[in-house]
């Protein structure tokens, strides 16, 4: 299993240095519209477990809050907010960017292959 150091610092450096710790990932971590719709799911989810009486009722509300975030667009922007860098390089994202996914996996969303041309051993097939 990959496993991959994750390091988030903040803009204006905080004096306690235990407020950023380095965490360990493994799966994927999703940066913009992906994270917020996943984390505005789960507030609601907590708040009003009653809602949730089914997968399909999940999977609704789930598609109602990215719908919604569609028409407001609460990332746009997101490269004048989040720099991301990679071994030590930094990353350019185009202007237009509202979520970047960072993974160490080969699938997302429930499955959906993201380079099906790469085999789950990591070689290219064929």
């Amino acid at each position: 299993m990959d496993r991959w150091e994750l390091r988030m610092t903040e803009a204006v450096p905080s004096l306690d240095r235990h407020k950023q710790p380095v965490k360990y990932m493994l799966g994927y971590l999703g940066v913009g519209v992906d994270g917020k719709v996943a984390l505005d799911f789960h507030r609601l989810r907590d708040r009003a477990p009653y809602l949730f009486l089914s997968p399909a009722l999940n999977k609704f509300y789930y598609a109602l809050m990215g719908l919604r975030d569609f028409f407001v667009r609460s990332c746009k922007n997101l490269p004048e907010k989040v720099e991301l860098w990679c071994d030590g390089k930094q990353v350019v994202l185009p202007p237009q960017t509202e979520s970047f996914i960072v993974l160490n996996i080969n699938s997302h969303a429930g499955g959906v292959e993201l380079w099906p041309e790469y085999s789950m051993g990591g070689g290219m097939e064929g």
